[in-house]
């Protein structure tokens, strides 16, 4: 008899051939060398690339050439080489624990909280390589053959925020929201009045999320056009089911400032059960003018928001399992 867990149950079974590894932000040292430290006394000649591996994912993880020396030193004990480690260091022992170990679900407590701007992308991009490569400086000729691997991780950067594949936004009501990016494309606009009997215009739209000003972003101008035609990407990240879209469309001019054309907001529940492709009627700046701005929804309309049980998200350290090939 096979168990399965229910789809929008929030439970998931983990196989029992899969190793899950949950790994603390609070690290503990052994009072032995410092490739003990990282093996956790794993014999050597079972770690697949051996010593040379393990190198290669500390330098990548940032430690320095000063630290590393002691892995060659299988003599030295904790108090020689510990003090030589910053707080960041701690970290990095974490994730090269976790790294060489390789697990199919690796279950992280932000593993981006203490590295700096400049290091918090290097480190999610280890993430990201541990997830499709299937282990990290391995061969490649076998990943065909090794199992996918999935990270679950809470995050404390907006950096790795964006790197995940799903984001579940937990709500204190037991409930958890799957927040994908929304992506769409604003194709074109029809009928936009003209300000010049007779005359053209120089078009731009202005997208945002109303309230969330950071969020805008401006397609190309069209020249000499009332009718014209964007096919300009959009992309939002924090997308959640109370926002609404606000469009604006405005005339480039090099001589004053931009004359105002039309604008309508969309809320996000009708944006999303309105179809993939949608004809949005604006309010126009000049009266008895019907114009109207077609979109595109790019993203999966089912996996935008999704409101699944947090019965899992409660026991995260032994409920946790993989879905085949997620970073979330």
């Amino acid at each position: 008899q096979v168990l399965l867990p229910s789809e929008g149950s929030g439970e998931v079974f983990p196989p029992p051939h899969i190793r899950v590894l949950h790994l603390s932000q609070c690290e503990c040292l052994l009072n032995d060398n410092l490739l003990q430290n990282i093996l956790l006394y794993t014999p050597e000649q079972k770690v697949l690339g051996g010593r040379e591996r393990v190198r290669k994912i500390c330098r990548y993880l940032g430690f320095q050439e000063h630290v590393l020396k002691y892995l060659d030193l299988p003599d030295s004990l904790m108090k020689e080489w510990a003090p030589m480690l910053t707080h960041t260091d701690h970290s990095r022992l974490q994730l090269a624990r976790a790294f060489v170990m390789n697990p199919e679900c690796l279950v992280m407590h932000k593993p981006d909280m203490v590295f700096g701007p400049d290091e918090v992308g290097q480190i999610m991009r280890l993430i990201r390589q541990h997830v499709n490569e299937r282990g990290i400086e391995l061969p490649p000729e076998g990943r065909q053959f090794r199992r996918p691997r999935t990270v679950f991780y809470t995050c404390a950067t907006l950096a790795g925020l964006n790197a995940a594949d799903l984001v579940f936004e937990v709500k204190q009501d037991g409930s958890a929201q799957v927040r994908n990016p929304l992506k769409f494309k604003i194709v074109s606009a029809k009928g936009l009045p003209s300000f010049v009997i007779g005359g053209l215009s120089d078009p731009y739209c202005i997208c945002e999320l109303v309230g969330k000003p950071r969020t805008r972003v401006r397609s190309p101008t069209i020249f000499k056009s009332l009718n014209p035609v964007w096919n300009f990407n959009v992309e939002f990240d924090h997308f959640t089911e109370d926002d609404a879209i606000k469009f604006s469309i405005y005339d480039a001019d090099d001589l004053k400032d931009d004359d105002f054309m039309a604008i309508q907001s969309i809320h996000s529940k009708d944006l999303l059960h309105g179809g993939r492709s949608q004809e949005i009627l604006l309010t126009s700046a000049k009266q008895g003018t019907k114009a109207t701005l077609k979109i595109e929804i790019v993203s999966d309309l089912s996996n935008i928001m999704r409101v699944v049980p947090t019965s899992t998200f409660h026991a995260v350290q032994s409920e946790i399992a993989r879905a085949p090939g997620h970073f979330a």
